[in-house]
């Protein structure tokens, strides 16, 4: 339910620990109250809304090309159905700062209502199959879980990604 879901995504936006931060949400056609929500009680946001539903990647480049007018060194996506740690972003840009050929990093994504389950951390692709198949997932130990990994793919739902790249790729496909 989005009227549940909006107010805690955006709450966890609120408390993420980093500065200059310029949210940006795209409203694909909702037939709830979200947008009224937002302009009441969160007027920073920037909303964009569509009279269609664009889909994912449509709106996330209409987000991006946006975000890309405050020349930032990265774009964080995410969907309103994550809630992120306040320190998150920071651990995403201090892993993206430590090696300029990183291009995109992912969160450790934990169901909502059992986080000791992963939900998504990184995946491998088949390119025979051409099947993404997960390198972490279902009920892992969080002490188990390495700081960091390298995938062939990570969640869309929730992605900071480095602005060069973006650049390249011409946005979302």
């Amino acid at each position: 339910n989005e009227e549940i879901r909006l107010p805690r995504y955006v709450d966890s936006l609120e408390r993420l620990r980093y500065d200059n931060l310029h949210h940006i949400l795209v409203d694909n056609n909702s037939k709830d109250n979200s947008v009224a929500f937002l302009r009441k009680n969160r007027p920073s946001i920037i909303i964009f809304e569509s009279k269609t539903n664009l889909g994912l990647d449509a709106g996330y480049n209409l987000a991006i090309r946006k975000a890309l007018e405050f020349e930032p060194d990265y774009i964080l996506v995410s969907v309103v159905d994550v809630v992120l740690d306040p320190d998150c972003l920071t651990h995403q840009v201090e892993k993206m700062e430590s090696d300029p050929k990183i291009g995109i990093v992912g969160p450790i994504l934990f169901h909502d209502n059992d986080p000791d389950i992963v939900q998504s951390y990184g995946f491998r692709v088949d390119s025979r199959s051409v099947s993404a198949e997960p390198l972490y997932a279902g009920r892992v130990e969080q002490h188990e879980l390495p700081d960091c990994i390298e995938a062939d793919y990570v969640d869309g739902g929730t992605t900071l990604i480095r602005r060069s790249v973006i650049e390249q790729l011409g946005g979302m496909d």
